[in-house]
């Protein structure tokens, strides 16, 4: 008994020597599809079988996953296909058998692996979005050496808890042209995570909300040691913005400083959980400049002021038949509720002054779009598609912008300072519009021919027409009696002229409103609000030269920083033309040139024997510079020597622009007078841009239409064969 024991001990030593498990193996990379709920909890290195024992977490009773037959293993670059499954039947859509924590055990048994293996891949299927698991580390060297990789240092990680308070408040905001930097590291992340997947493109992207030219983007793809670094334009010196890290892995504020360097981190395997991300995004590590504002931002503080007051169900009910007054007393009452929290939260002076900051442009937000969004909430709480216009109650509710005290540099730290501006210019145009020119019961036309009867001496006949009109106006109704078509006839020119002296007038009190608002302010509302009226945002954003024009009114202002800085952006759009002029690839027809009988004639002359695309366009039409765009890649495709590319535009396109983009478009350029492009569009009967006219080798025209990149490319080539 005694000696049988003993073999029986011996042999279990054997089969124990002769497998080798792996608990809670270290992985190195988790591709996409497999980044929350798919986990290994032990691999069993047999002799003959490699067992890995799996959990599946499926997060709701619904939640299923499937194992296709085709998972395998890779060891040494040695695919090893899946035997069989345990707890689960491959192919097969599984459900989660327990309903109270709603996962999966289960078993998939593959061949047998070398034992001087240390780490291997374990790939479900060809589907990039499938479980793919990959550097399994199957050795307490291998896991070392991942860990090292993949783990963010305990220095980064706990950064914020040296964050000291030492009562300094924040500094104060000014204009600039400095850039300030962004850089980071993504610890634990590696490109096999989008294996697979399509056209994925892993980088950092910032969007800054520029008071001049409302948004700018920047961005810079991710470097093969996981590290970014981007340099953001600035117009202040402290301002929040929004970084995101592509694809749709992080997005919040971030507040960058002027000259200074802001760090990032993040890390990528926090996004390996049982079911889904806490607020669904990865949560950032901040160094550098602003660490404790960018601590601060990212609290839920900020997110919960918008959930709770307004953009989530429960609010939105309770606001949808606010009157103007009562949303704004509401919004008020909440933001003030929200300041007393600052006070308590356990952060640093600065950053209890930025909340503070953040809060206030958060309200006025608000405010800002309420003349929008309460009938939108309107109509979505009551199904009620009712507009909801400012009363003369509401003249009130426009003055937001003194009651929260935005008018002033220090907001400009916020992150969108230049939407309010905008905004509350807009509110305020919506009531003196509204109000006064087309009014809740009474139109500015009806209001007008009234006023002309009380100033204007009528005859006994004539004395009650206006009044009739008036009527018929509010009413809708057009059926005019031949007594009324003649008295307008007889008045229309003073009608015009008390039109015009009432517009004037409402146009001064909108100007002493305005005024009357930002009286205790620093002007900076009523300096943004000029410049957008000057169109200085279009030109900038455009990419465009600003005026001299424009520029010298700007002068006018009080702040030499606004000229400055529409003539630094002047500057880069003339280099940048320069640089395109002298690339070629362009030819600019001349006002003087002769176009013979038609342009087409000219075309003709200058590229006899070619397939020639005519595209009419115009600066300003946005469809039509996009489809340019869209072009760029199939004209490369054409030898210049087969195929022309002509553009024409016509007078309504500003020279300076039109100058502008056309060194950025390879081609045949042609700016006409009116006349010259209707005869074109009258010969081919079209009216609208983006237009084109297709003409083939033989000099005839084959197609005319607003067809895309797709069905010209398709039409080209048909040419050329022939």
């Amino acid at each position: 008994m005694k000696r049988l024991l003993t073999i029986v001990f011996l042999l279990l030593s054997l089969t124990i020597s002769a497998q080798r498990v792996i608990e809670n193996p270290v992985i190195g990379v988790r591709g996409m599809g497999a980044c929350t709920g798919f986990f290994i909890d032990k691999i069993v290195l047999n002799k003959d079988v490699t067992k890995f024992y799996m959990t599946n977490y499926h997060g709701y009773a619904e939640g299923k996953f499937l194992i296709v037959s085709g998972t395998r293993i890779v060891a040494d670059g040695k695919p090893l296909k899946v035997i069989s499954a345990e707890g689960i039947t491959l192919d097969e859509w599984t459900l989660p058998k327990d309903n109270v924590e709603f996962v999966t055990h289960f078993v998939l048994n593959f061949p047998a692996i070398d034992k001087s293996v240390e780490t291997i891949d374990f790939i479900e299927g060809d589907n990039p979005n499938g479980f793919h698991l990959y550097d399994i580390a199957l050795t307490d060297q291998a896991a070392e050496r991942i860990k090292q990789r993949i783990t963010m240092p305990d220095a980064i990680r706990n950064y914020a808890a040296n964050i000291q308070d030492n009562g300094e408040s924040l500094e104060r905001e000014e204009f600039t042209m400095q850039p300030a930097t962004v850089k980071g590291k993504i610890y634990g992340y590696d490109k096999r995570f989008f294996a697979g997947a399509a056209n994925v493109k892993f980088e950092v992207e910032v969007n800054i909300e520029n008071p001049f030219l409302r948004r700018e983007t920047v961005a810079t793809e991710v470097k093969p040691d996981n590290t970014f670094e981007l340099q953001v334009p600035m117009t202040v010196k402290h301002q929040a913005v929004w970084l995101r890290l592509k694809p749709n892995l992080y997005s919040d504020y971030v507040v960058l400083s002027a000259g200074k360097t802001v760090e990032v981190d993040f890390d990528f395997t926090q996004i390996y959980r049982p079911w889904e991300l806490p607020e669904e995004k990865l949560p950032p590590y901040f160094a550098g400049e602003n660490v404790d504002l960018n601590y601060a931002i990212n609290l839920p503080l900020l997110r919960n002021f918008r959930k709770e007051l307004v953009y989530n169900d429960e609010p939105m009910k309770k606001v949808a038949n606010f009157t103007m007054p009562q949303y704004k007393q509401y919004i008020l009452d909440g933001y003030n509720d929200y300041i007393k929290r600052v006070d308590t939260m356990h952060v640093t002076k600065r950053a209890k002054e930025f909340l503070t900051l953040s809060l206030k442009f958060e309200a006025a937000e608000f405010l800002s779009r309420a003349y929008m969004d309460l009938p939108n909430f309107k109509a979505r709480v009551n199904n009620d598609q009712g507009p909801i216009y400012m009363k003369a109650a509401d003249k009130d509710f426009i003055d937001y912008p003194k009651i929260l005290g935005i008018d002033n540099i220090m907001m400009f730290y916020t992150e969108d300072m230049a939407s309010v501006l905008q905004a509350w210019s807009s509110s305020c145009n919506q009531w003196f519009q509204y109000y006064h020119w087309y009014g809740m019961s009474e139109t500015f036309e009806a209001k007008i021919w009234e006023m002309l009867a009380e100033k204007e001496k009528l005859s006994k006949k004539e004395k009650d027409i206006p009044a009739a009109i008036a009527k018929k106006i509010r009413e809708h109704d057009t059926a005019h009696t031949a007594a009324e078509n003649a008295f307008v006839k007889k008045y229309i020119a003073k009608y015009e002229q008390y039109a015009n002296a009432e517009k004037q007038r409402l146009a001064e009190e909108e100007k002493a409103f305005r005024a009357d608002v930002f009286r205790d302010g620093e002007g900076y509302f009523v300096d943004f609000d000029k410049l957008q009226w000057s169109n200085v945002s279009y030109y900038l954003s455009k990419g465009v030269l600003v005026p001299d024009s424009v520029i010298s009114e700007v002068e006018k202002m009080s702040r030499p920083f606004y000229a400055q800085y529409i003539k630094a952006k002047n500057a880069e759009v003339n280099a940048k033309i320069a640089a395109e002029q002298a690339r070629g690839g362009y030819y600019a027809h001349q006002p003087g040139e002769s176009v013979a009988d038609s342009l087409l004639v000219e075309l003709l002359k200058n590229n006899h024997g070619k397939v020639v695309l005519i595209d009419f366009w115009n600066t300003w039409c946005g469809p039509c510079r996009s489809a340019m765009k869209n072009m760029e890649p199939m004209k490369a495709e054409f030898n210049d020597n087969d195929v022309a590319f002509v553009y024409v535009a016509d007078y309504s396109s500003p020279e300076d622009e039109y100058t502008g983009v056309i060194a950025t478009v390879k081609g045949q350029h042609h700016r006409l007078p009116q006349s010259d492009v209707d005869v074109l569009k009258r010969k081919w009967n079209f009216s609208g841009i983006p237009a084109y006219v297709l003409i083939g080798k033989d000099g005839m025209v084959k197609d005319f239409a607003g067809h895309g990149t797709e069905y010209f490319r398709m039409k080209i080539n048909e040419e050329l064969r022939k």
